[in-house]
């Protein structure tokens, strides 16, 4: 069936399962073809129409999704992330600390993947608490 023909058909139903149907419709389609076909379906429609359409777009692509979280849910990911990355922390140092006193076995664990380990993540938690150089109040600063 023609884009054209399934767009009059919809034309002719109530306001309330119009948006209905194009919510479902732009859901159902890849972002490529939505913009493809949304721009050339509204390049012959009336202005008011076209804002209609661009706004029922925005809100489809928007609206009735899981939204944005709360700052509480938001804490809990930042603890949960932080837990986990500084229980690694305390085990790639318990290890590389027992690993002074322990020859290494033959074809076991080489110390430098752990070192690795262990130095990753002390960067990725220091990288949480520097502030940002995009965020600084004067911008990046020429010597």
């Amino acid at each position: 069936m023609d884009t054209q023909n399934i767009v009059d058909q919809v034309g002719s139903l109530p306001e309330a399962d119009k948006t209905v149907v194009y919510r479902g419709i732009i859901r159902s389609m890849s972002p490529q073809v939505t913009s493809s076909e949304l721009g050339m379906l509204l390049s012959e429609k009336p202005a008011s129409e076209r804002n209609k359409a661009v706004a029922e777009f925005k809100s489809a692509s928007e609206g009735d999704g899981l939204g944005r979280p709360t700052q509480g849910t938001n804490d809990w990911i930042w603890v949960v992330v932080v837990s986990a990355f500084a229980i690694v922390l305390v085990g790639a140092f318990v290890t590389l600390a027992l690993a002074v006193f322990v020859a290494p076995a033959q074809g076991g664990v080489k110390p430098e993947l752990i070192l690795a380990t262990f130095t990753s993540v002390v960067g990725f938690l220091a990288g949480l608490f520097v502030p940002s150089p995009a965020a600084r109040a004067g911008g990046p600063q020429k010597d």
